[in-house]
């Protein structure tokens, strides 16, 4: 027997909390080297190694504007992001960095040693140990009684059963495993030799899981998403969504406002994307944007609906599985961000169909109190990892979360008539769309009966609290984690304008200093981007008609 265990709260996989440009020390990560003897065996060493690597396997195609292939190239790399090594763990449970190439393009640690050092034959000494080795202690430890240890000795072990401890501290900035990716994954394997002397050395690997999850300020921190516009003639709407940071596997509120202005206007259909944006740098930088997931929502009857003000709460259930959306992720090599598209459909008096179209940044991470499931991954005899399709079930004991994809809801919302907004801002401002979570601060009013202070009470703390609000940050702008929104390319764009049936209206000259160039297609008619805007806007409104009904002088495509 030889196995690898790793204490940590959650199997085989250790939680890192905080962003990588967090000042945090990192994570620590402890288990033991397990095996057993059948009879006195003579050991030189037992070595561990944890090794994490980037790898990038795809191949790029080269086509004509027809879509024919004219050539492929294949493109394989392998980075080694982390590496830690225990040399001898008879001796010590202490390891020490190998050389890696971390985010931040710099090489950090020490040459490794990858084999043990020969003993010298002429001057072999033999350390025994006369009494049961107790588990879980490093029993030729150098602080221990023998002192004398050297590069030229091998150490005789009795027949038992044997648990070899070790602790390595995971520096904060050291990437969470990615597995979602086709192209590239990043990967965390440990390493065991057990090296015999003058024999073959036993090997086993364990796979390591690392994610990332929000610290208890950041999710504090957790900015909402507000977008408000209009559309001349026709409404004015609003969206807003309580977190930007959503966590994989809960159900996303979408709170949605709409003010009818034209007569007659009817709600359509209702339906969500999230759209992911891959980029790697290698030699050349690759872009890669798709639709992860799409959803709709279950339609309103429009008698339900009032004529002045459709108030409506989406619930949308996301994924429960890291293979179909994945985390947000950035290193130097790949970046990987989000976008929610949200569709409104409008039914004119006249029956052509025109269409919101809001582009809404979003952050998504992994919660440890949300079940999901991950890849499995199956280690081959030469210790490469390769992955099943079989799907792991993650932090199968983080609570009753429901397993089974839920449906879609779409709700009517009680408005009040003095402040019909009001409703858009219904949720607890230290809550994420599921659940509140046990680690944040309570609000201010959660504290109204709270003890006051009192020097002379017993009861009391002898000792008020000195932090103040600089020393925990709360007075900075939002962290890293909003900041991927700051280039949300959308903003900026100008508020599209209705076109009536008659020919005889034209935009105003001022509107675009480029002709407008018509191209026409089976299902849309697309007219070019408009060269100024007016204002700035967080989101993106566009208008499509139905085929039936499309008219070049109708649709505006901004």
């Amino acid at each position: 027997m030889h196995s690898i265990r790793v204490e940590t709260p959650i199997r085989n996989t250790l939680v890192i909390s905080g962003s990588p440009q967090d000042s945090s020390s990192g994570s620590l990560l402890e288990g033991h080297v397990v095996f057993a003897l059948s009879k006195p065996t003579l050991i030189s060493c037992v070595k561990l190694t944890l090794l994490g690597t980037l790898n990038i396997d795809f191949v790029e195609s080269y086509r004509t504007s027809t879509g024919q292939i004219l050539s492929t190239c294949p493109y394989t790399s392998s980075t080694t992001v982390y590496s830690h090594f225990w040399t001898n763990l008879l001796t010590s449970p202490i390891g020490s960095d190998g050389d890696f190439d971390d985010a931040t393009n710099n090489i950090h640690g020490q040459q490794r040693a990858t084999t043990c050092p020969l003993p010298n034959f002429n001057n072999l000494q033999t350390y025994h140990y006369t009494n049961d080795i107790p588990l879980g202690v490093t029993p030729f430890s150098k602080d221990s009684t023998l002192t004398s240890l050297s590069s030229d000795s091998v150490f005789e072990l009795p027949a038992g059963n044997y648990s070899l401890p070790f602790k390595v501290t995971i520096p904060q900035g050291t990437p969470e495993s990615l597995e979602s990716l086709k192209p590239a994954n990043i990967v965390y394997m440990l390493q065991s030799s057990i090296v015999p002397y003058n024999d073959i050395p036993l090997k086993t690997s364990k796979y390591l899981r690392i994610i990332r999850s929000l610290s208890t300020l950041e999710l504090v921190r957790n900015e909402e998403f507000l977008a408000e516009n209009s559309w001349p003639g026709k409404l004015q709407y609003k969206i807003r969504i309580p977190r930007k940071g959503v966590s994989l596997g809960s159900t996303l509120k979408v709170n949605i406002l709409v003010i009818p202005i034209t007569k007659g206007l009817k709600l359509g259909k209702i339906s969500f994307q999230v759209v992911q944006y891959l980029k790697m740098k290698i030699d050349r930088d690759i872009n890669e944007e798709k639709v992860v997931y799409h959803q709709s929502m279950p339609p309103i009857p429009q008698y339900q609906l009032s004529n002045d003000i459709w108030a409506l709460e989406a619930k949308l259930p996301l994924p429960k599985s890291i293979t179909k959306i994945s985390p947000d992720f950035g290193c130097k090599t790949i970046s990987i961000k989000h976008r929610l598209l949200l569709f409104i459909n409008l039914v004119n008096p006249d029956g052509h169909v025109s269409q919101i179209k809001s582009k809404i940044p979003l952050s998504f991470h992994i919660d440890p109190d949300i079940p999901i499931f991950a890849k499995t991954p199956r280690i081959d005899n030469e210790g490469n990892v390769e992955f099943m399709k079989e799907k792991t079930l993650l932090f199968a004991d983080a609570g009753e979360a429901p397993l089974m994809d839920q449906e879609p809801e779409l709700f009517i919302c009680p408005i009040d008539d003095m402040n019909p907004e009001s409703f858009l801002f219904n949720d607890d401002p230290y809550s994420l769309a599921h659940d509140q979570r046990k680690d944040v601060p309570p609000t201010y009013t959660d504290s109204l009966k709270d003890m006051i202070f009192d020097p002379k009470s017993p009861t009391s703390s002898p000792h008020p609290s000195s932090t103040s609000l600089m020393e925990l940050g709360l007075t900075e702008e939002a962290p890293q984690y909003g900041s991927v929104f700051d280039d949300d390319s959308s903003v900026g764009e100008p508020t599209p304008i209705y076109v009536p049936k008659d020919t005889s209206r034209s935009l105003p000259a001022s509107r675009s200093s480029t002709p407008i160039q018509i191209a026409k297609s089976n299902s849309l008619l697309h007219l070019s981007r408009l060269s100024h805007g007016y204002g700035s806007f967080r989101s993106k409104l566009s208008m499509h008609q139905n085929r039936s009904d499309i008219d070049s002088q109708e649709m505006l495509d901004v």
